[in-house]
């Protein structure tokens, strides 16, 4: 079988790039398919993660990216000329290549690419929650004008998804939120790595995972800490790995709190695993998740985790009270009165990190989730 995947570009180091490159490599070297990957941005460079050396990369050269000096309403005119430059070339290159499934990562060729008469079948799949682009205008406290275009793209969108063979959402949860009106399946992120040892659960050291930016809710998770008892700040601390805009006025909100000595935010590492189990609390404070990839790798490792109810991932990663702890979305309060309880409770936290490990390793593998995606092309191309 021959499978092409569009995504803008290899070279970034997100989650989309990592999850298609762990999916693109198992076809390649473990069923021998033929895969290829078509990116649009001009930067191309070398893979941010790993590729096989039977995948080729066909860059279309676009330069989607390319418009950031532009003021709006040049950057809207260039984009048109772009994605009518894009249908073209795009079009071309399938017809040529002749692929059984081509599948939208969900960027710019989604608008457009199930219109394509290739001869493929067409997948999309959506690696964010149903109505992100709301919660990203409410959180980032975004205008009227960003609104309103935020609800065309959307209702756009909505129309282009029917066309599609297959529609494919990370969650249960986001799939009962798009409802039956779509061609739905719903298959996870894949597990990004092996683990072999656990966490530590003795050790009273807490972490978080994410960018720095009012998804991640960090400066919900340091208000919460500041909630905490002062013995339990002076024995305990908390790490968070990430970067981004929102750096300084986290410091800023963790000297305001007089928690200089008890949460530090540390630059993002390469092999999270290694610095997770060095710990035994993992706490998960996003406003909104497409999946929540980094409270997978953290339940895969054995840490007792805590996560906001948030729209869309927790609620489908953790049986509460089972592998972690659910907490009402957004309420401070309540999440730091569960940190304290786990703090509190050694053979608690062993409990629910033993169940979240073997939770995640038996349904999350990459095995296992790359047995739905097969499933599902071998279905299409039948």
């Amino acid at each position: 079988m021959k499978i092409a995947y569009c995504i803008p570009s290899c070279h970034k180091s997100g989650g989309m790039e990592r999850v298609l490159s762990l999916k693109a490599n198992y076809l390649s070297d473990v069923l021998g398919w033929e895969i290829i990957i078509i990116t649009t941005e001009k930067a191309e460079s070398s893979p941010a993660f790993p590729l096989s050396s039977a995948i080729r990369v066909l860059n279309l050269k676009i330069g989607y990216d390319d418009d950031s000096y532009l003021n709006f309403l040049e950057r809207i005119t260039d984009r048109l000329g772009k994605k009518k430059q894009h249908r073209r070339i795009l079009e071309e290159t399938l017809k040529r290549e002749q692929c059984d499934i081509c599948v939208s990562m969900f960027c710019h060729e989604m608008s457009f690419l199930a219109d394509l008469n290739d001869g493929s079948k067409k997948v999309l799949e959506l690696h964010f929650c149903k109505d992100f682009r709301q919660m990203d205008c409410l959180y980032n406290k975004k205008g009227v004008i960003r609104k309103f275009l935020g609800h065309l793209q959307n209702w756009n969108e909505r129309r282009k998804i029917k066309k599609y063979d297959s529609f494919v959402v990370l969650t249960q949860e986001d799939a009962q939120a798009w409802g039956k009106t779509y061609n739905t399946s719903v298959i996870a992120n894949p597990l990004s790595f092996s683990v072999e040892k656990t966490a530590d659960y003795s050790a009273h050291h807490a972490v978080a995972v994410g960018r720095l930016c009012p998804q991640k809710g960090f400066d919900l998770l340091i208000e919460a800490w500041a909630l905490l008892p002062e013995d339990l700040k002076k024995e305990w601390d908390l790490t968070i790995y990430g970067n981004g805009g929102d750096k300084e006025s986290l410091n800023k909100l963790i000297a305001n709190n007089q928690l200089e000595n008890s949460i530090r935010i540390h630059e993002p590492v390469k092999n999270i695993q290694n610095h997770l189990i060095r710990n035994s609390l993992f706490c998960f404070s996003s406003r909104y998740e497409g999946f929540g990839m980094a409270l997978i790798e953290a339940m895969s490792c054995g840490l007792s985790c805590i996560s906001f109810a948030c729209p869309c991932g927790p609620k489908d990663l953790i049986s509460h009270g089972v592998d972690g702890m659910l907490v009402e979305h957004l309420s401070v309060h309540k999440m730091a009165l569960e940190i304290q309880k786990l703090m509190e409770n050694e053979e608690r936290r062993r409990m629910l990190g033993e169940n979240a490990q073997s939770t995640i390793k038996k349904q999350y593998s990459l095995d296992a989730i790359m047995n739905q995606w097969i499933k599902l092309f071998q279905e299409l191309g039948k």
